[in-house]
């Protein structure tokens, strides 16, 4: 069978990996953690909810082995509860998580914002985010969650760009995994949409303005954020959430 049959027998996400490819192995596994990372940071995979390597592997249209290595990757991210000889569940999410998650990421955008502003760029960095501001507005008025998102996550990407480190990136992404899931709690009322957008706001307006420690307050208030909630919706959805002891 040609190379080219084998790829059109497969899934379409997983077109142009080559079965059977040992060079591919790892290049599957990557592919099928970022789909499971994907469902349980958009709730589709709800914590809580058993995990079955044999449905996975049979829905993901892969083997077994990336779909385990896949679940063990993602433990070690501590998204997912593993019990040899048990079951694996989506972990829930922890507030202990959320608070090591925020803290990193406050750190890291705090320190970035004051790199940016010591280049002679920082106009340019208020103008980038000025856009996404506006895309986010008109993402508001059409209802468009997705893209709100998208934009969202391209406001925080500028900053670490203008700082000219862009592959921190990739760290605060990673840090930021608890705080992600939190929030689709509350990312789908356009209140709370507006609310980023005011926060939002108030950064790139301090970036404008040159002041490190004024964005450093509107940082801290727009990340801080998610904790004002965290009561309310730990209340309401109980068997999402693990409390402190």
């Amino acid at each position: 069978m040609s190379d080219a049959s084998l790829d059109m027998n497969q899934p379409n996400w997983l077109r142009g990996i080559k079965r059977g490819d040992p060079a591919q192995a790892r290049t599957v596994m990557q592919v099928v953690y970022q789909r499971l990372l994907h469902e349980i940071l958009t709730l589709e995979l709800k914590p809580g909810e058993v995990l079955s390597e044999n449905m996975l592997a049979e829905r993901l249209g892969v083997s077994r082995t990336p779909v385990r290595e896949a679940l063990v990757l993602l433990a070690t991210k501590q998204l997912v509860d593993i019990y040899p000889q048990r079951k694996t569940i989506v972990a829930p999410i922890r507030i202990s998580n959320l608070k090591k998650s925020q803290f990193i990421r406050e750190s890291l955008e705090i320190n970035l914002i004051k790199k940016a502003l010591e280049s002679e760029h920082h106009l340019a960095l208020y103008e980038e985010l000025s856009k996404q501001i506006a895309l986010q507005e008109t993402c508001i008025k059409t209802g468009n969650t997705d893209a709100f998102y998208a934009s969202d996550e391209e406001f925080h990407r500028c900053i670490v760009y203008y700082a000219d480190l862009p592959e921190l990136w990739a760290d605060i992404a990673d840090a930021k995994l608890h705080m992600d899931r939190a929030r689709q709690f509350t990312l789908k009322h356009i209140d709370s949409m507006a609310e980023i957008i005011e926060q939002h706001r108030a950064i790139a307006l301090a970036i404008k303005s040159g002041k490190s420690e004024t964005a450093e307050i509107a940082v801290k208030e727009h990340l801080r954020k998610i904790f004002q909630h965290l009561s309310l919706t730990a209340k309401q959805f109980p068997e999402f959430f693990e409390l402190d002891s």
